[in-house]
């Protein structure tokens, strides 16, 4: 079987890359998502990101805000999102809204997962206002890590841990229940199936305990198999960079 263009078991050169200071890393990432998303509109007139919430990606959204691409051609949507409303301490929405979706890319398109503190099932978990006739297919997919190696909302053992970590699994997003290991609020995230479909993926991460994190991961040792694992496992398009 294959997923994204990888095959099961197939050998790739290391995808970390390390970067002196969180700040270059921040600069570089931007420049790196702007010119994929520039190739996507080249290609078909529009381009899609799925941006994760979280510390680390703030100063990313920054530098990237301010480049010159064909933000009224970019469709943004959240790797995952809780069911609150928005506070900027609990919202990724309204993170992004700070940190993003100002300056030139003010005029990309945003679509939330969810709105408002009631949870919805999350089904497919289509971007919310997003024409019911219209496929959305992910560009770009931007990861945050968590030191215990969870991404965008799935950790392990969790209720997520089942059909959220499946690679064949149909669905765009899961349920997320509110618990001690993830948050105290419900909310949705991508699957694993969704992120590894992506055309490209890229995990930006700080901090030397989440460099041990995705040290074990890469080792591909099953004793530390987390959901990061798994996404490197079956992501084709990937690059990890990671700054003190």
């Amino acid at each position: 079987m294959t997923h994204g263009g990888q095959h099961r078991g197939e050998t790739r050169a290391n995808p970390l890359r390390l970067f002196p200071n969180a700040d270059l890393m921040a600069r570089m990432v931007a420049a790196e998502i702007a010119d994929h998303l520039e190739g996507a509109v080249d290609e078909r007139g529009w381009a899609t990101v799925a941006a994760a919430g979280g510390q680390t990606p703030r100063a990313t959204y920054g530098y990237l805000a301010r480049l010159p691409i064909s933000w009224r051609r970019i469709l943004l949507t959240l790797t995952d999102e809780r069911f609150v409303a928005s506070d900027p301490l609990d919202s990724n929405e309204q993170m992004l809204r700070e940190t993003l979706l100002r300056h030139r890319a003010a005029e990309a398109t945003f679509f939330p997962l969810t709105r408002g503190p009631a949870p919805r099932a999350a089904g497919p978990c289509r971007p919310m206002g997003l024409p019911a006739s219209a496929q959305w297919t992910d560009d770009l997919v931007l990861l945050g890590m968590g030191e215990n190696g969870h991404v965008a909302s799935l950790f392990a053992g969790g209720q997520t841990s089942g059909e959220g970590l499946q690679i064949d699994g149909d669905k765009r997003c899961v349920s997320v229940p509110a618990s001690r290991n993830s948050s105290a609020h419900p909310g949705v995230s991508l699957t694993l199936s969704t992120i590894a479909g992506a055309r490209r993926v890229i995990l930006a991460i700080t901090g030397r305990a989440k460099r041990r994190t995705i040290e074990r991961a890469l080792s591909g040792d099953p004793r530390h198999a987390m959901p990061v694992s798994a996404v490197l496992r079956y992501t084709r398009n990937m690059s990890v960079v990671w700054a003190p």
